[in-house]
Order: C-alpha cells, then structure tokens, then sequence
C-alpha cells in the first residue's frame, strides 16, 4: 500500500553477493531467504513512504513514487 493506504504493485531487482560464506553459513540459517524477507520489508516501508501519484489536494512539489523515481531512489 502506498502513503495513502491505496493498494499497488511494485516489483524490484535485488542482486547480491554473499562476501564472507563461512560468516553467512554459521550467523543465518537460510541466507537467501533472510535477503528475500529484508528486501521485502525494504520495499514495503518505501512504498508506505510516497503516495503513488498526485492526488487533488496534494501540491505539484510533492514526491510521488510515480514521479520522483529520482528522489524515492
């Protein structure tokens, strides 16, 4: 949900390199999904930081996830 608890879908590309095996073997069980459920949360809590798009009461200088890819990224 956006910042104004209007659903959407968002998607994005994680890459990742694992720098220390033995560190990431011993310290988390499953590694891949430690970084799914981070990236997840991470997603989430920037979507729930931006509306999606301008609404009739917000102001033109706001930032938008539709049209502030440069400041929401």
């Amino acid at each position: 949900n956006d910042q104004r608890g209007n659903p959407i879908e968002i998607a994005a590309v994680v890459v990742w390199q694992v720098r220390d095996t033995a560190q990431a073997l011993f310290q988390v069980d499953d590694y891949e999904a430690y970084v799914r459920v981070q990236a997840e949360a991470a997603i989430r809590h920037l979507a729930a930081s931006y509306a999606y798009d301008h609404a009739d009461e917000m102001l033109d200088s706001a930032v938008t996830l539709r049209g502030g890819q440069d400041a929401v990224a």
